[in-house]
């Protein structure tokens, strides 16, 4: 019997998964990295909006096609490997098409797999714009007990438009449906609450519905989020003048604003930019730290072209000013840049996706850049110390965009960025799905260091190895084994143990050789380990 050192394993199988730089493309992701996927075979221009990421590996992506046919709300799943998912839809893609032009903006997964997907949808004359929530099964076929035929469409008046673009799915099962309604010369929000069977939520604000307006600002919020049993909704709103503004309002439960929360629940922080005039191709975004600081990434003006721009407030809304300068961090990347996507690591670590463009204008890569808990910009990621990571993935020259407006971590820690490349002819547009290595521990919680009696037995192993541990009291133990891609590829067990030795036999004779992390979740804490599998 070997017994083995927690913190001593965590170390090693850290040191294990490093062997990729983080911010490299992984080659074992589709071809080098990259996934460009055409959906309708080249009459089609395709775009990503989306990600979400289901238990079992597969990437699930939300957007749009507009082509010969009119636009549908499209899903997409992938393969771990990026292959497409032949079990769903046609080459992996789900297109629903209720007569008229319709987009997908954001996707979440529900705790029974099923996928939610919400946007705009214009009515059959093409003059009333709607916001639209859509339910699939896992099968990608429409779910029959969500509204009718799977869509819950939302339609305040004839003459007011809505344009949908975020939601969230609370642990009871609701679903939280944010969007910005009319047009210029103001934009006024909307968060709508749906049941588990898309029938609206009348505890929540008016019958389910809440309208608000930032005052003297033209609003372009476009996210969602839950903080402790809060709502944030955040992005950007303008003056007059076009002038940006971090904006973030936080909402109780009941769709009341939070009196607790910046003025009378709106947060608002001028920064140094400004737009020529109100557009869809912009958009700043805002995402929650596992301590329930909120980040936001946009952009800010610098010396000579736009810059990328990070900032970190506090639970309560103040600026986090241990964070870059009084708050804000900005990194200035050759030509033009704007960060449109941001996801937190549960190290601290902030990965912000984008745009830059060049600087005659003509073209814009995908680009990546990772932060440190302070601000600065990581010099671990990518291959240049400069924690700024640019990729071409179009398939022809100039003119070519190649946009990343999502993005996802999987519980290895590798970055899923999405959105659309140009291919052969340039006047076509692919879905685009880029994979970059990560930092284990990213997502998959960090290890404890508790004096826990851990043991493992063989290890290395062949067939089957026995996992002993000893419990100080009753508790439920969740037990699972990850590949290094940080797939989930078996459960040794998922229970209450009592108190005292307990002994687990695992079969992994199905898997091919290497290296796995057995995850040991004993309520609230999260133990992990190395196990060698040979033949």
């Amino acid at each position: 019997m070997k017994k083995l050192s927690l913190i001593v394993i965590s170390v090693i199988s850290t040191f294990f998964l490093f062997a990729q730089t983080p911010g490299t493309l992984d080659p074992d992701f589709g071809d080098a990295g990259i996934v460009l996927l055409d959906h309708n075979y080249n009459s089609q221009n395709n775009y990503i909006q989306g990600s979400a990421i289901q238990d079992d590996g597969k990437l699930v992506f939300g957007g749009w096609s507009y082509g010969i046919d009119a636009s549908g709300y499209n899903f997409i799943r992938l393969l771990p490997d990026g292959t497409p998912d032949e079990t769903f839809g046609t080459n992996g893609v789900v297109v629903i098409n209720p007569g008229s032009s319709c987009e997908i903006w954001d996707v979440c997964i529900q705790e029974d797999d099923k996928i939610v997907g919400i946007g705009p949808a214009e009515d059959s004359t093409f003059s009333n714009v709607k916001m639209a929530v859509i339910r699939i099964n896992t099968d990608g076929i429409p779910d029959d007990g969500f509204g009718i035929n799977g869509i819950v469409e939302i339609d305040i008046e004839p003459d007011t438009n809505i344009f949908a673009c975020s939601l969230t799915i609370q642990d009871d099962g609701k679903i939280l449906a944010f969007g910005r309604m009319s047009s210029l010369p103001d934009f006024q929000s909307i968060i709508c609450r749906l049941n588990q069977d898309g029938s609206m939520d009348h505890t929540f604000g008016d019958n389910g519905l809440v309208f608000f307006d930032i005052v003297d600002k033209i609003e372009h919020l476009s996210c969602i989020e839950i903080q402790d049993e809060k709502i944030i909704v955040g992005g950007n709103s303008f003056d007059e003048d076009w002038n940006v503004y971090i904006t973030i309002c936080r909402f109780l439960m009941d769709g009341t604003f939070d009196a607790e929360f910046g003025n009378g629940g709106i947060v608002l922080k001028d920064i140094p930019a400004q737009i020529d005039e109100l557009s869809d191709n912009y958009f700043g975004n805002v995402c929650l730290a596992p301590d329930g600081k909120i980040i936001y990434a946009g952009f800010a003006d610098g010396y000579l072209d736009e810059d990328f721009a990070v900032f970190r407030f506090l639970e309560d809304g103040n600026i986090d000013n241990s964070f870059g300068n009084n708050g804000m961090s900005v990194t200035d990347i050759e030509g033009k840049a704007f960060a449109q996507a941001v996801i937190v690591q549960n190290d601290g670590k902030i990965i912000a996706g984008g745009y830059r463009m060049s600087s005659l204008g003509n073209d814009a890569d995908f680009t990546l850049v990772r932060y440190l808990e302070n601000g600065d910009p990581d010099s671990l990621f990518g291959w240049d110390g400069t924690g700024i990571v640019t990729h071409n993935l179009s398939t022809t020259t100039p003119p070519y965009e190649d946009k990343i407006n999502c993005i996802s971590l999987q519980p290895d820690g590798k970055i899923i960025a999405a959105g659309y490349a140009y291919t052969d002819p340039p006047t076509f547009i692919d879905f685009a799905v880029a994979r970059y290595n990560g930092d284990i521990g990213s997502v998959i919680e960090q290890a404890h260091t508790a004096d826990l009696e851990y043991f493992l037995h063989p290890n290395p192993f062949t067939h089957e190895t026995t996992l002993e541990f000893t419990l100080d009291s009753r508790s439920d133990v969740a037990i699972e084994v990850y590949d290094n891609r940080g797939i989930r590829v078996g459960t040794i067990a998922n229970q209450s143990f009592d108190q005292g030795e307990h002994q687990l036999r695992w079969d992994g004779s199905r898997l091919t050789a290497g290296v796995y992390i057995v995850k040991m979740v004993i309520g609230d804490r999260v133990y992990m380990a190395k196990v060698v599998k040979t033949w």
